[in-house]
């Protein structure tokens, strides 16, 4: 199974400040590490090996799920719809959990 994946323009916008906070602040390594992870879990959406698990607290007219990355902080956040996987946020778990909430539409 192979679905399409659309990024929000501000998840994919949080992505990149991630990528260069950990370039600046631990080193190129790190920052290609969270770029890779991230890649993956894109992958893995579209090629349907992960589901996620629906998001604590959120209402949506389709479940929001998210999928937690292995070595950092962060989850990725989407829902799926007629084979279109939309990634809605690269959601950081220590920081303002929540914050993207008005990306999407409450039902």
């Amino acid at each position: 199974m192979t679905r399409s994946l659309v990024v929000d323009g501000e998840a994919y916008a949080e992505a990149e400040a991630q990528v260069r906070y950990y370039a600046e602040r631990a080193g190129e390594i790190v920052s290609l590490r969270f770029a890779a992870e991230i890649e993956a879990v894109f992958r893995g959406l579209v090629e349907g090996r992960f589901v996620g698990v629906n998001h604590p607290r959120v209402r949506f007219r389709l479940p929001l799920k998210r999928v937690l990355l292995d070595r950092f902080p962060f989850a990725i956040v989407f829902y799926v719809e007629n084979e279109v996987v939309t990634v809605v946020a690269v959601e950081a778990l220590k920081k303002r959990p929540g914050y993207w909430r008005s990306r999407v539409r409450s039902s």
